[in-house]
């Protein structure tokens, strides 16, 4: 039964930390330089311009 547990103690550490080293940050400068400027990017690309979009919520 004691053998069991450790056996069982070292896959859920193993797959713990395979899981957790996946969750790192997602975005590079890039892609915050990019966020910075896509009103630029994305202005008079529509038809029928004029829309003005609103965030449902608080």
């Amino acid at each position: 039964m004691k053998t069991s547990k450790n056996i069982s103690s070292i896959i859920l550490t193993t797959l713990m930390l395979i899981a957790f080293t996946g969750a790192r940050a997602q975005g590079t400068m890039a892609d915050y330089d990019k966020t910075k400027n896509l009103d630029k990017l994305v202005s008079d690309k529509v038809l029928h311009g004029g829309v003005r979009p609103e965030w449902i919520g608080p």
